[in-house]
């Protein structure tokens, strides 16, 4: 069957769009009828919202049933230019991180003192308190770098 639809879908792509702008503005319409049930329930400051979001769905559907054309040309307008948007801010993304400088951003090791209290099993043969010692740590911490994939093939050079 999905075959069959799918090479259908081929040989007609107009009336396969226009079918599915019906499918939807169909779905659309019970939607918002089913938020106007819902809305008829709804108390308090939420009332208003819940109005206007199933008016909302009606009218969304009737564009989508009366004009399907002008439905499908913003539909695909929109898609067209959300996708044009990310695609350039994943490349200007990728771009700034393969060109930045290897230095920018990158503090040098530091050295961290923490002291940390423990108490010892033996008290005081004096007073019966425990002993506490004062013990301290250090250790170096490295920032925090990002993914490089070159690092992953280096030892191939």
């Amino acid at each position: 069957m999905s075959l069959l639809t799918g090479l259908l879908s081929l040989m007609f792509p107009t009336v396969t769009l226009f079918l599915l702008a019906g499918i939807i503005g169909v779905r659309l319409v019970i939607r918002g009828f089913s938020e106007m049930r819902i809305a008829r329930r709804a108390h308090g400051a939420s009332l208003l919202l819940a109005w206007a979001y199933s008016g909302l769905f009606v009218l969304l559907s009737l564009l989508l049933l009366l004009l399907p054309l002008l439905a499908i040309t913003l539909l695909v307008v929109f898609l067209g230019s959300y996708m044009l948007v990310a695609g350039l801010v994943l490349v200007l993304r990728g771009l700034s991180l393969r060109f930045r400088s290897s230095n920018l951003g990158v503090l040098p090791w530091r050295t961290r003192q923490v002291s940390i209290q423990t108490t010892s099993a033996r008290s005081s043969s004096v007073s019966g308190v425990p002993l506490i010692s004062r013990q301290t740590f250090n250790w170096t911490s490295k920032p925090p770098r990002f993914f490089d994939a070159s690092t992953l093939f280096s030892e191939h050079r």
